[in-house]
Parts: C-alpha cells; sequence; structure tokens
C-alpha cells in the first residue's frame, strides 16, 4: 500500500434486521410527510391562481381594450402620414 494512504475502518456490527426495520421506519415518515406538504403547497398555489385569474379579469380585459386602442391609433398615425 503506498504510504500515507490507510485502510478504511471497518463498519460497525449490527443485526441486519435491526438495520432494515430503522431505514424502512425513517423512510416511511419521511416520504409521508414530504407528499402530503407537497400537495397542500400545489393546492394553495393552484388555488391562488384561480382565484387571482377571477378576481383580476376584468382588469385584464380593459387593459387588453386599451392596448387595442393604443396600437390602432398608432397604426392609424402611421397610415396617415404616409398619403
Amino acid at each position: 500500500m503506498p504510504e500515507g494512504m490507510r485502510e478504511p475502518a471497518p463498519a460497525p456490527k449490527q443485526p441486519a434486521q435491526a438495520v432494515t426495520k430503522l431505514l424502512t421506519s425513517r423512510r416511511s415518515l419521511s416520504v409521508g410527510r414530504e407528499s402530503g406538504q407537497a400537495m397542500v403547497e400545489y393546492a394553495l398555489i393552484t388555488a391562488g391562481f384561480l382565484v387571482g385569474a377571477t378576481v383580476g379579469w376584468p382588469y385584464f380585459v380593459q387593459l387588453l381594450n386599451a392596448l387595442n386602442t393604443y396600437y390602432r391609433s398608432i397604426y392609424y398615425v402611421i397610415g396617415s402620414a404616409a398619403l
């Protein structure tokens, strides 16, 4: 073995069943919590978008009408200057 390198330390010996039980219990608890939290977050974000779209719809229609009027007037001016 080259100088300065060491052998890895041996892993502590535990019964295989105890390790398996520990890993599965931790994994099942964390997955359930994360999954439930994500579902709540998605539901809140979706509700926010839907409420925002419903409340903001009249203002959005007015905005589109204003932009339409603005662009029609610009093209009217450009078209009348060419004549």
